[in-house]
């Protein structure tokens, strides 16, 4: 399998709220396992415009994953003060266990190389790498 990794572009929002989406009803459907009341206010994905938000302000970036015609994972980010903020992320679920969500992690630490808060991601790294 052929997978790309970029920063994402507008026209894959449609399939990173599709991803979501997926993300929060895999989280709701473990919740009810544990006996833990679901949060289903965001199974409609995300609010209308959120995504744009990542294309017109510079703290925010997502990194995807595609197979050459879709989406099939995103890691979104969003830089405060000194550090790099992992927010969402998702592989779809086929895809999972092929290492596409390390890789999109990689990809974000070697954006955070480039920034001047880097610091403080590899201290979040290696916490991570110590288990």
């Amino acid at each position: 399998m052929n997978i790309n990794y970029r920063r994402s572009k507008q026209n894959d929002n449609e399939t990173i709220n599709e991803l979501f989406i997926e993300m929060i009803k895999t989280i709701n459907r473990r919740m009810i396992d544990d006996g833990i009341e679901p949060c289903t206010e965001l199974e409609n994905g995300y609010e209308d415009g959120y995504l744009d938000t990542f294309y017109i302000d510079d703290n925010r970036v997502i990194f995807v994953a595609d197979n050459g015609e879709k989406v099939i994972g995103y890691l979104s980010t969003v830089i405060h003060d000194n550090y790099l903020y992992l927010d969402d992320y998702c592989v779809t679920e086929k895809l999972r266990g092929y290492g596409i969500g390390s890789s999109l992690i990689k990809l974000s630490e070697e954006f955070a190389k480039e920034n001047p808060f880097w610091a403080d991601f590899a201290k979040f790294g290696d916490a991570i790498e110590d288990g």
